[in-house]
């Protein structure tokens, strides 16, 4: 029971079906992926920045790719139903792992001098700030119907 997967899909589809959200509501179809790699993020996340302390490149490396495998997926699996909102975390996932890179860059250049760094955390802030104005101006919400999944052990006859 534990193991078993598909038990898991069942509960993660009623649980993201149960009370609707509006414009925040899950994607049935994606919620359990994407709460699983939340979760590997969020454990991995503090084990790498802890055990690489030594290592700062590798330790922004891997940190960025983490985020970079959270963008990427996140746009494939689209965990939300609503586009805007969609939308609007993958603009803030793009800007996490732009910062993220921009953070290796800095390891490389390793100048506490340099205010290239700073700069590009600026105009990335910019860019995103702009994306998100375009975002809320553009993209209009949308009604979205969900369907209700049920327990099929409390369905009579089981």
């Amino acid at each position: 029971m534990l193991y078993d997967t598909g038990t898991w899909r069942a509960a993660s589809k009623r649980k993201a079906t149960d009370l609707h959200l509006g414009y925040l509501h899950p994607n049935p179809e994606a919620t359990f992926q994407f709460q699983i790699l939340e979760l590997l993020l969020k454990v991995a996340l503090p084990i790498i920045t802890t055990e690489t302390t030594r290592y700062p490149l590798l330790q922004t490396t891997l940190v960025a790719s983490l985020y970079l495998i959270s963008l990427i997926l996140t746009a494939i699996w689209q965990p939300y139903l609503e586009t805007k909102y969609l939308m609007l975390v993958i603009i803030l996932k793009l800007y996490t792992v732009t910062v993220m890179i921009i953070g290796v860059v800095a390891v490389c250049i390793d100048d506490e001098q340099s205010l290239v760094p700073e700069i590009m955390v600026a105009c990335t802030s910019a860019g995103a700030v702009v994306a998100l104005m375009v975002l809320m101006m553009t993209v209009k919400l949308r009604s979205v119907e969900v369907a209700v999944y049920r327990d099929v052990r409390s369905s009579p006859g089981y």
